[in-house]
């Protein structure tokens, strides 16, 4: 018996029905009915408003409700006629609740459908599985990583079977092919027992990239019946300016920057402005001191090999102490470094900062700075969250005749950027020290995989993905069913979006 609907199965493989019917749309069956579709059955299972029928030759049917999938028969739309459930040979017993349904077959397989979010089927990722499925075949979305030529895939077979193939392709988004990256497609072999293969994409170098590019990777064409869920495709994004080791660039355009940038000019006297592409530090009063500084804060807890490169430009005359009235700022002209923004250490002077009038650039191993200032101060200095760099020009003059210009002011690290080693680069991660975490589509600062309700529509993902809506979509106010009633209206009653028979009291 289901929830109000009762079945009888006759010797002769007949089934019969009485009660509630599942469709709620007719009156209660008071005297048994034959169900005409089914024939040669050996076993019945129900539950709430579904049930399957098992026939002699171990083909299994099923009809109602079906919530999550339930049914298997490739939708989450109800079905009220009894269909067959396909991929599913052999069947020798059955099992089913509200959402998820078993089947075992004469080898002892178990495969499972329906609603999967917290790993009710026991194949390892939430996800909703309208069709049977015993094994699968699925990208690994955290194992792209990328160097400078290149983006790693790789695949992870999670299923028992072998040997098998599968094919994967790419396909243009934002990126273009033969401008941004180079097509790939072709087949992967699987071996017996064998669980990982990688594959790559060459990267282009494009220097007209001044934006993350988007290409989409594919799996398909599974031999063995794998089933392919919703990760066999997938979103790889090719960094501005191919680019995946540098935390920090900043050139400059037109205006100062704001965002991590504090600037200091002693009063009247100091100047600090953007003249030709350049950031510039020189006097407005001929002969009178003045100091400017610009101080970067950058989070560089937990990297190491890191290089800061920048261009820069010196009419300074001499290293002059400053004056006893900036006796509250470092002592220096030229760059130092702080891990507190309390206490600095100059790593380059004015005498390391000579250049002719064209300038030139510099680059610094910041690694080694950092331990010869441990090993000449005696002090510990490492890489935080509040990192930071500060570029200094003290003077007497204006500029032609005094003053500094800075550009292109770089980090750099050797190697991907991942500090929490989830396996994908910081510069993609919404969390870099979270390794559970690293997207947030609806930017609410709760990362997608514990967020249950990724487009906060006020719909969870799970209720959204039971109905085949779309859980990265704000579709509260959408009507699928054209009944009138919005999405999320259909949430807050319990009632199916896609049937318009199941419309809520008003």
């Amino acid at each position: 018996a289901a929830s109000s609907t009762n079945f009888a199965l006759k010797e002769n493989g007949t089934v019969w029905t009485w009660g509630k019917r599942f469709d709620q749309n007719s009156e209660n069956i008071i005297t048994p009915i034959q169900i005409t579709q089914l024939e040669n059955v050996k076993l019945i299972e129900s539950y709430g408003h579904h049930a399957f029928a098992l026939k002699e030759n171990g083909k299994l049917w099923a009809w109602g409700q079906n919530h999550g999938g339930v049914l298997g028969i490739g939708t989450t739309n109800d079905n009220f006629i009894p269909t067959q459930v396909q991929k599913l040979n052999n069947i020798v017993n059955i099992n089913t609740g509200y959402r998820q349904s078993f089947a075992e077959d004469e080898e002892g397989n178990i495969w499972g459908w329906g609603a999967n979010w917290h790993g009710q089927l026991g194949i390892g990722y939430p996800t909703l599985i309208p069709i049977p499925c015993e094994s699968h075949v699925q990208f690994k979305a955290k194992s792209f990583v990328s160097d400078q030529s290149k983006i790693y895939i790789t695949v992870i077979n999670n299923s028992e079977i072998g040997p098998l193939t599968i094919h994967y392709s790419t396909n243009d988004h934002t990126a273009v092919s033969g401008v941004d990256y180079n097509t790939a497609q072709g087949e992967l072999n699987f071996n017996n027992n064998e669980k990982e293969k990688q594959f790559s994409i060459d990267i282009l170098n494009n220097s007209k990239r001044n934006e993350d590019r988007i290409l989409v990777m594919h799996l398909s064409e599974p031999s063995n019946n794998i089933f392919l869920n919703y990760m066999s495709s997938a979103i790889l994004t090719i960094p501005a300016n191919n680019d995946n080791t540098a935390p920090y660039f900043q050139s400059f355009d037109t205006y100062l920057p704001g965002s991590g940038w504090s600037y200091f000019s002693s009063t009247q006297d100091g100047n600090i402005q953007v003249i030709s592409g350049k950031l510039r530090m020189d006097g407005i009063n001929e002969n009178k001191p003045y100091l400017n500084e610009a101080i970067i804060t950058l989070d560089l807890f937990g990297l190491n090999n890191i290089t800061l490169s920048f261009f820069h430009c010196s009419k300074a005359f001499a290293n002059d102490l400053l004056p006893d009235k900036f006796d509250n700022h470092h002592n220096g002209d030229g760059v130092c470094i702080s891990n507190d923004g309390n206490i600095w250490y100059t790593i380059m002077d004015a005498n390391d900062l000579k250049t002719d009038n064209i300038g030139k650039d510099f680059t610094i191993d910041l690694d080694q700075q950092i331990k010869n200032i441990q090993n000449n101060h005696d002090v510990t200095l490492s890489y935080t969250k509040d990192f930071k760099i500060k570029f200094q020009q003290f003077g007497y003059r204006e500029y032609p005749t005094d003053g500094r210009e800075w550009d292109n002011i770089s980090l750099s690290v050797d190697g991907i950027i991942d500090r929490d080693n989830d396996g994908i680069p910081d510069i993609d991660d919404k969390f870099p020290y979270d390794p559970n975490e690293w997207a947030d589509n609806d930017n609410d600062d709760i990362g997608d995989n514990a967020d249950t309700d990724d487009d906060n529509d006020k719909m969870p993902d799970s209720w959204e993905m039971t109905y085949g809506l779309n859980p990265l979509i704000d579709d509260a106010d959408q009507d699928p069913d054209q009944d009138g009633i919005t999405n999320l209206i259909e949430y807050q009653n319990h009632s199916n979006p896609k049937q318009a028979n199941q419309k809520p009291d008003a």
